[in-house]
């Protein structure tokens, strides 16, 4: 993204970024499914999560279940990309074994 190679057009100026994880502030009178504190992914690609606070709509977000609202946010954070990459190296650069340990 920052370099204009990643396969997403931004806008200038624009906020890098995809991984991410945020906790909400506040929310609108509208606004039904969220609420102070919710643990929340961006949905949107090119979302721009470095950053230190952002407003979006609430379709544009995705909550972390309640079972899981412990979770550390740097954990979290990896959530909607890590383990896709990962995935994605282990089915296609590497042949595992029974016994292999990654």
């Amino acid at each position: 993204m920052v370099e204009g190679v990643y396969g997403i057009a931004s806008t200038l100026p624009a906020v890098g970024g995809n991984e991410g994880v945020a906790v909400v502030e506040t929310v609108g009178s509208s606004v039904k499914d969220l609420k102070y504190g919710d643990l929340v992914l961006p949905l949107k690609p090119g979302f721009g999560t470095w950053r230190t606070h952002a407003v979006s709509r609430n379709s544009d977000l995705l909550k972390f279940p309640e079972e899981y609202k412990d979770i550390a946010p740097e954990y979290a954070a990896t959530v909607s990309v890590n383990p896709c990459t990962a995935l994605r190296l282990l089915e296609d650069f590497v042949k595992l074994q029974p016994g292999d340990v990654i």
